[in-house]
C-alpha cells in the first residue's frame, strides 16, 4: 500500500478543520518530513497556532511519523529550483524514497514533483480519499472544503465546480 507524505498547507488546512484526527481511519502510512514538522509544529506552537498543537498530537499518537529523507543529494537537486523550499524539497524526496504519494498544494512543488515522475495531490485528494473509505459522507466533504476556504485555503471558482460535479456522481 502506497504511503502519504505530508508537506505543510495540506497539514495545516486538515488541522484547522478539525479533521486531522481522521487521518487515522485511512490504511496507508502517513509522514511528515522533518522540516515540515519544525514548520509547522515548532515554528507554529512558537507563534501560538492552534493547528500546531493538533498536528504535534498526531506525531504523538502516531498516526504521523515523522521522516527525513535519506537522498540528501536528491534534496539538494530539487533546491536549485529557487520556487522550491526546503519543505517542498524533503517532501518529494521522501515521496521519491519511499514510492509514496506527496501531499502538496502548492503548484510550485507540484510541478517539480510532476517533472521528477514522483506521484502527488493536494488537499482536495484527502477529502475524496476520506470519502471513499467511509470516513466522512459527501455533506462533511463540502463542510470541510469551505471550513477550509473560511480559514483561507485557496480553491478556485473551477476546482470547486469540478468538486460538486464529481460529488454528483458519486
Amino acid at each position: 500500500m502506497t504511503s502519504l507524505v505530508f508537506n505543510a498547507t495540506p497539514s495545516i488546512y486538515l488541522a484547522r478543520v478539525s479533521l486531522i484526527e481522521k487521518l487515522r481511519e485511512l490504511p496507508e502510512e502517513k509522514y511528515l518530513p522533518q522540516s515540515v514538522y519544525e514548520e509547522v509544529v515548532t515554528k507554529g506552537k512558537e507563534r501560538g497556532l492552534a493547528d500546531a498543537f493538533k498536528i504535534e498530537k498526531t506525531v504523538k499518537e502516531g498516526v504521523i511519523k515523522i521522516k527525513t529523507p535519506s537522498n540528501y543529494d536528491f534534496t539538494k537537486h530539487l533546491l536549485e529550483n529557487p520556487k522550491i523550499h526546503l519543505t517542498d524539497a524533503e517532501a518529494i524526496s521522501l515521496a521519491k524514497e519511499l514510492q509514496a504519494i506527496a501531499l502538496m498544494d502548492e503548484e510550485e512543488a507540484r510541478a517539480m514533483a510532476n517533472l521528477e515522475k514522483i506521484s502527488n495531490h493536494g488537499t482536495i485528494y484527502l477529502l475524496f480519499r476520506l470519502l471513499k473509505k467511509n470516513v466522512i459522507t459527501k455533506e462533511e466533504l463540502i463542510d470541510y472544503l469551505n471550513k477550509m476556504i473560511r480559514e483561507g485555503g485557496r480553491c478556485s471558482t473551477e476546482l470547486y465546480s469540478k468538486i460538486i460535479t464529481t460529488l454528483n456522481s458519486f
